[in-house]
């Protein structure tokens, strides 16, 4: 099943160096073993720089010349070996070059020279099996028969083959000055290799002539990893006005290829879609990405999922932003388009699968007249963000009923006016409402709060996002069809979680009485399905000497699960698919089941490794802070969380108000409450604590808070 994929992780700047010249034109790859790596042009030395990351944004390393100078236009792919392949034209030849990757030390290899006869534009590569590459290219004319066109050149281990995919043409009918011709000319090759060496190459057909000029076209053609063709198409068969351009391609796991391109469908730009399989068979054609149809949408970039599925992300012109959405395997879209980064320009992306259910977005970003690459990471979060961006943000609620809203960008509030409020007033419920939860509950990727009255009613404030993150746009009572609902007191939310990988949060209630939970649907306010949990179609109760210590995702599948602790300390974990039990298991460590004492408590659980799985972070009654890296139900390793190589204990006057992830790197942090008013963030990587700053807001230094402010979500 194809879960809904969110930002989770951003960076302004990859470029390390930066002396005002343009940085442009990224390419990415993923290698094996876990490292990514991005490249770019560098108008400052004429060359390509890149840098190499570990998981999510960890870099490996210092930025690095890639190639000497005048080069330009590298194209990315890993190879089997774990490996790096970059093609570059220099000067009049097109190479490949490889590098060994160790670790962090990239060090050169070998150079393949793919044309030294032929001047080509628009290169693309991806590796093969046997740790052989195939580059496409647009290879230009050179002679009067020769009129060039899409080749490909297969690098097998030993040598390189060379194939046409697509000739150029052209056509001269009449007499004298009555002559008419047209031109047909194949540019802007994608390509991109399954897991088997098949491959794909995608490219344009554009069109000229002194008579009625034919729309540009996009076209494909798919072969096997020694080069023998098996088919060709068309990527729409709706030609009309329409002009089809900047195609990308990515090789799905199911024997399937996706591609994406800007089309002229609608008197603007907008960005489709189509997928087919190595037979031509086509799964969906030619389908609508962009939800938002007001202004010109470019740029796409597609990449693979490991489930079969696949995301798309292109850039919206009328709003300066980039914005992505997630489909499975069928091209069916899995919730709605999400927003990846605000206020930007870009000129370039690409899009590349970094493995743990993550992509790696890399983009030229365009400000003040300078030009350099930015990026975000792309996957499954769970992470509390009010106003749409990858910073996990703060909802505090205090004993008055009003409730505050904390934008955080690393340990500092980035609003001046916090309270939450409606129609520019602030909003302060009776002492008879209740925050039960915060959730997204409509999929606008923005979080929204779950309130509960003493008579039983259920109502949602669905949040504003961006600049309007403190405003509540809608107050509505949960209903089913149009019928209020209400449930007595015997029933209490558990928790908030995405328990079916739609990226709508769900809502888990459990009956005191009886011990029994069900998990609610929900579509924005409106309840569309109530479940039982059960397992084998039976309905499962634990008893009361059992409490829900987490609903989170621990498996890395993008599914909320369910964690137990026992009053004896024991743990079980409950591996959900929406309200089916899957698996119910002991926490293990070795085999063993672990049950920790009474002396400690869980303070929190998120995701501290930044590897898609949910981690522990326990707390003793005397200050010491471990955490547990977990796989599933599997205790990987125990840490004493340290800073500087020392254990940390923070006092009894400190306490863990929250966790998430506030700076946007890709690891939950903590968030601490002094008994006097004081609040703190620890950046964490791992069990490392690598800063700890008082919360601050703009022009106001340092924030404090009485003990009537809790920290709802």
């Amino acid at each position: 099943m194809t879960t809904r994929l969110l930002p989770v992780a951003s960076l302004s700047q990859v470029n390390q160096i930066d002396n005002g010249f343009s940085q442009n034109n990224p390419s990415a790859a993923y290698l094996q073993g876990g490292n990514w790596i991005v490249s770019w042009n560098n108008a400052a030395f004429s060359n390509i720089e890149a840098q190499l990351f570990g998981f999510a944004f960890n870099t490996a390393g210092q930025e690095f010349a890639l190639t000497g100078p005048r080069a330009q236009n590298a194209s990315l792919a890993g190879l089997t070996s774990g490996g790096l392949a970059a093609v570059y034209q220099s000067g009049g030849t097109t190479s490949v070059n490889r590098y060994n990757i160790d670790n962090q030390a990239v060090s050169y290899a070998a150079t393949e020279n793919i044309t030294a006869s032929r001047s080509t534009d628009d290169l693309s590569i991806s590796g093969l099996p046997g740790n052989g590459y195939v580059v496409a290219y647009e290879g230009l004319g050179v002679s009067g028969t020769d009129r060039g066109g899409i080749y490909a050149a297969i690098w097998n281990g030993f040598t390189i083959n060379t194939i046409t995919v697509a000739s150029n043409t052209f056509f001269e009918t009449g007499f004298s000055f009555q002559r008419q011709w047209t031109a047909t000319n194949r540019t802007d090759p994608s390509m991109s290799a399954a897991a088997n060496g098949t491959f794909v190459v995608a490219y344009q057909s554009q069109s000229d002539g002194n008579t009625v000029r034919p729309p540009d076209q996009l076209g494909y053609s798919i072969f096997t990893s020694n080069g023998e063709g098996l088919n060709s198409g068309l990527l729409s068969s709706s030609f009309g006005e329409r002009e089809q351009y900047e195609v990308d391609t990515a090789a799905l796991s199911n024997d399937r290829f996706v591609f994406t391109w800007t089309d002229t469908d609608r008197g603007q730009t907008d960005i489709h879609a189509a997928v087919v399989d190595s037979r031509g068979t086509v799964i969906r054609g030619d389908f609508l990405v962009n939800e938002y149809v007001t202004g010109n949408q470019t740029n796409s970039t597609v990449a693979a999922l490991d489930d079969g599925g696949f995301f798309v992300s292109w850039f919206d012109n009328a709003r300066n932003m980039i914005v992505g959405e997630t489909y499975d395997a069928n091209g069916s879209a899995v919730g709605s388009n999400v927003l990846i980064a605000n206020a930007v320009s870009v000129d370039s992306m690409d899009l590349i699968n970094i493995g743990g259910r993550r992509l790696a977005l890399a983009y030229d970003r365009i400000a003040a007249g300078d030009t350099d690459i930015a990026g975000a990471i792309i996957g499954p979060r769970s992470t509390t963000s009010v106003n749409g961006d990858t910073n996990t943000d703060i909802i505090w609620h205090n004993t008055g009923g009003q409730t505050a809203l904390w934008a955080m960008s690393g340990n500092e509030i980035l609003f001046g006016n916090n309270f939450i409020s409606s129609n520019g007033t602030t909003v302060a419920p009776g002492s008879d409402w209740s925050v039960a939860g915060t959730g997204d509950f409509n999929s606008d990727s923005t979080t929204d709060v779950l309130w509960r009255n003493v008579d039983g009613s259920i109502d949602i404030w669905t949040m504003g996002g961006g600049p309007l993150a403190n405003q509540i746009v809608a107050s509505n009572h949960v209903t089913v069809g149009n019928t209020p609902v209400r449930l007595g007191p015997e029933w209490q939310v558990a928790d908030t979680a995405d328990f079916t990988g739609d990226g709508a949060s769900e809502i888990l209630w459990r009956n005191s009485n009886t011990g029994r939970l069900d998990v609610w649907t929900m579509f924005g306010s409106q309840l569309v399905g109530s479940n039982p949990i059960t397992a084998s179609n039976t309905v499962v109760a634990p008893g009361s000497d059992w409490s829900i210590a987490a609903a989170t995702d621990l498996t890395g599948d993008g599914r909320a699960d369910i964690l137990w602790r026992n009053a004896s300390g024991a743990l079980d974990l409950w591996t959900m698919n929406g309200a089916q039990l899957v698996v119910s298991a002991n926490v293990t460590a070795g085999g063993s089941i672990v049950a920790p004492g009474p002396d400690w408590s869980i303070a929190a659980v998120n995701d501290f490794t930044g590897n898609g799985h949910a981690d522990l972070l326990w707390r003793n009654t005397n200050g010491q802070v471990d955490l547990w890296t977990m796989n599933g139900a599997q205790l990987v390793r125990s840490d004493h969380v340290t800073a500087g190589g020392l254990s940390v204990a923070p006092g009894s006057d400190w306490h863990v108000a929250g966790s998430g992830d506030f700076n946007g790197d890709g690891y939950a942090d903590v968030l601490w409450q002094n008994d006097n008013g004081s609040v703190d963030i620890w950046n964490m990587n791992g069990a490392q604590l690598t800063a700890s700053n008082h919360v601050t807001q703009q022009g106001f230094g340092a924030v404090s808070l009485d003990a009537s402010w809790m920290v709802v979500g």
